[in-house]
């Protein structure tokens, strides 16, 4: 008889539910390179994506969630360039690749809390997520340090430890944001949308991984994609958010000046009037008080040429046109002249 000898390719075991696909060598090549290429393009965008968000917060800095998401996206493309072939190309170490896959499997989280704390964080429970983060990020750090040294009984219980802290503090958010969401708050329907996707997907990735379902392939990514996607919404919410109520300020501004020009125009214009009356009046007091200066000076003396005995001069100078001052000159009898002179108190017309 004849015999087929097969060479299965397949990073897990197939097991008893798993499904074979039989092809030729072009067909595997050709399915192998539509692989590289989703995850190489998936990768790169979020690289791309990551960078951009950087360049946002280095032009705004108090926009720290765009710091953080950025650096976590960057870390999720090193996650999701492992899974492409074509990373080979810039970097040929495979385990180079194997501990970038390990570094960015274990550092996402504190970025993913700090992103978390940026959108959601509450005054008075931040202090308890920036501990929640700092702890995880001290374990996977000995952890590391431990694997390095081949302490691999503490390592394994770091481990343990670490995707503990990760787990619980996966559920706690979870909960938190269902919470907001059930209360109708925007972000919080499209975060929690998007995390439940990425766990669930991380939920078949891990039953995948102990033979406990068939095996349809890495649906990690796509939740990852999704979460990013999320993520990316929320901020361009909250950036909407921000710059309708700076464009509402702007309005309120622009409507305020407007009716202080008015305001202003107004005022001026009254004052204009009152001014004319003011000129008006004055006209009449200036010409009143011209008759007053006439009448005054005709009921002083000015003239004293039959006073044959003194030589008088007189120089009358009020402050203005009339003044409280009298004097007077005359002859009580031969020899005897009286001169008279009143200063009253004040100046001009109440004078």
């Amino acid at each position: 008889g004849k015999y087929c000898f097969i060479r299965v390719y397949s990073l897990t075991a197939i097991g008893i539910f798993g499904k074979i696909k039989f092809g030729n060598k072009n067909a595997l090549l050709t399915s192998q390179l539509k692989n590289d290429v989703f995850y190489f393009i998936l990768s790169s965008i979020f690289f791309l994506l990551g960078i951009f968000n950087i360049l946002i917060f280095l032009a705004r800095r108090d926009q720290k969630a765009h710091l953080y998401f950025g650096l976590l996206i960057i870390i999720i493309s090193f996650f999701t360039i492992f899974y492409a072939g074509t990373k080979t190309l810039f970097i040929s170490s495979y385990n180079f690749w194997c501990f970038l896959f390990m570094f960015a499997q274990y550092s996402w989280f504190p970025f993913f809390v700090l992103l978390f704390i940026a959108i959601f964080g509450k005054k008075g429970k931040q202090k308890l997520y920036h501990l929640i983060w700092q702890i995880y990020s001290v374990v996977v750090a000995s952890a590391f340090i431990f694997h390095l040294n081949n302490v691999l009984m503490i390592t394994n219980y770091l481990w343990i430890f670490a995707r503990l802290i990760y787990l619980t503090s996966i559920i706690a958010f979870l909960f938190m944001s269902i919470k907001s969401a059930l209360k109708k708050d925007k972000i919080s329907i499209i975060f929690s949308v998007g995390f439940i996707i990425f766990i669930f997907a991380t939920v078949i990735d891990i039953l995948q991984g102990m033979r406990l379902i068939s095996w349809i392939g890495v649906v990690l990514p796509y939740g990852l994609l999704t979460l990013v996607f999320s993520l990316g919404l929320i901020l361009i919410l909250r950036f909407s958010i921000v710059h309708k109520t700076l464009q509402k300020y702007s309005e309120e501004l622009e409507f305020e000046r407007t009716n202080l020009e008015i305001k202003v125009e107004k005022r001026t214009k009254e004052l204009k009037e009152t001014l004319d009356i003011l000129k008006g009046k004055d006209k009449i007091i200036s010409e009143d008080l011209k008759l007053a200066k006439r009448i005054q000076r005709k009921l002083l003396v000015q003239d004293y040429n039959k006073i044959t005995e003194l030589d008088v001069f007189i120089h009358f100078q009020p402050m203005i046109e009339v003044g409280g001052d009298m004097y007077d000159i005359y002859q009580v009898k031969e020899n005897y002249y009286r001169i008279f002179i009143a200063d009253a108190t004040g100046h001009g017309i109440q004078a």
